[in-house]
């Protein structure tokens, strides 16, 4: 299963490994992101994958944040360089912001079908909502519908546990 991630979901998981306890999140809608987020970590199994925009994008964040995202990315996420049509994706770049303004949202859609991703895990309603008709073979879904969708049964075991040393090892509250 290809799935790649945008910066706001990388954002959320890397909430969700950093002492969280989604009891104490009063933001109910992220929460459920934010929990969707290591849910897909451990049960999907496999590393999420992070395309060059995205990649461009963090770089953008203030040092002390770049820092803890890039510690994030590279125990945590594919980073593997793609090979991508520069041509191609600027071309379905320009096509997707007639339906869309935000050309970084419409860069990662084209950079994910180009990439021959199936699901672009991401929580922006807007970019969803103007470009999953528009999308080839990539469905754009949010973290938590996804993890939904694999309808995973109460007591089914994950792919993946945190090491011993990590914090959420004790924690039950990322378990299905």
């Amino acid at each position: 299963m290809n799935i790649c991630i945008d910066s706001n979901t990388i954002t959320y998981l890397f909430q969700a490994i950093d002492n969280y306890n989604p009891r104490n999140d009063n933001d109910t809608n992220l929460r459920n992101e934010r929990v969707a987020m290591i849910r897909i970590r451990f049960y999907v199994g496999g590393k999420l994958r992070i395309l060059p925009s995205v990649r461009q994008e963090i770089n953008r964040i203030p040092d002390i944040d770049k820092w803890l995202h890039h510690l994030i990315i590279a125990n945590w996420l594919d980073t593997r360089q793609c090979n991508l049509n520069s041509q191609q994706i600027l071309i379905r770049k320009t096509h997707l912001l007639q339906f869309h303004h935000k050309d970084l949202d419409c860069q990662i859609l084209a950079e994910a079908e180009n990439s021959k991703m199936g699901f672009i895990l991401s929580h922006d309603k807007k970019f969803k909502n103007r470009l999953n008709q528009k999308a080839n073979g990539v469905t754009i879904i949010s973290p938590s519908d996804f993890i939904y969708s694999l309808n995973f049964q109460p007591g089914a075991l994950p792919k993946l546990r945190p090491d011993s040393s990590n914090p959420l090892y004790k924690e039950t509250w990322w378990k299905i």
